[in-house]
């Protein structure tokens, strides 16, 4: 919040008066769902041990072969 002080006016005399001015308040974002989060991290580990997979294969083969 933003407290802004101001003369009425443009008067030097009188009083500042205080004006206050607010911001939109964005709402937080909702906390995803226990099925959705452990669908994320399945995905995750779906792709990690696709690479390990993928890393095993070729560097044993690289050993098989020479």
């Amino acid at each position: 919040m933003f407290l802004l002080f101001s003369q009425q006016n443009g008067w030097p005399d009188q009083e500042p008066t205080m004006h206050i001015e607010t911001l939109p308040v964005t709402p937080a974002p909702a906390t995803p769902s226990p099925q959705k989060v452990l669908r994320g991290r399945l995905r995750q580990l779906a792709w990690i041990t696709a690479v390990m997979l993928s890393v095993a294969f070729w560097v044993g083969l690289y050993f098989l072969v020479f």
